[in-house]
């Protein structure tokens, strides 16, 4: 070996040795410490939930649709939705509209053609019909009812006409 080779060589274990050397025990101490107590930090709300729902076998997409189930419903209860006063807003407030006949329509009567008889005659369901064929029907010309009743009996389309007056 060449004397530069041996002064090299020493150069180099003397540079290691003050790098070593350079370190204090204490740091490394405290490095060792702040892992320690970053690895074992008491876990906020957020993360305490995300282990929770990994626990319980829960996706991030249940966390969302309840976030969104929340929202909603919140958006619903501010603007009122469920409120008892708009259970009733589809009430009708006309008038009850009186019956003049109450006929029952003989089961094999073809609707169409009952339809196209109403319509001559001028006459209006009022209610019905009934689970026993009863259509209750309004007049648009009230004194021509012995007229309408001769008129539906004809027909073959209706069983029985009575007068509802």
């Amino acid at each position: 070996m060449s004397i530069k080779q041996v002064i090299f060589t020493q150069y180099l274990r003397d540079a290691i040795k003050d790098d070593v050397t350079n370190h204090t025990v204490d740091s490394n101490w405290d490095k060792l410490l702040t892992g320690f107590q970053e690895y074992y930090k008491s876990p906020n709300l957020i993360e305490r939930l995300r282990k929770t729902c990994k626990h319980w076998g829960l996706s991030p997409a249940f966390g969302v649709v309840l976030a969104l189930l929340v929202a909603q419903s919140t958006i619903l209860l501010q603007l009122g939705i469920f409120s008892s006063s708009t259970a009733y807003r589809g009430l009708s407030t006309q008038a009850a509209v009186t019956s003049h006949l109450k006929i029952i329509v003989n089961p094999q009567t073809d609707y169409a053609q009952l339809v196209e008889l109403l319509r001559k005659n001028g006459c209006r369901v009022v209610a019905g019909p009934s689970e026993n064929g009863e259509l209750w029907l309004n007049l648009e010309e009230p004194e021509k009812l012995t007229v309408i009743k001769s008129d539906f009996l004809n027909s073959g389309l209706v069983d029985d006409v009575f007068s509802t007056e």
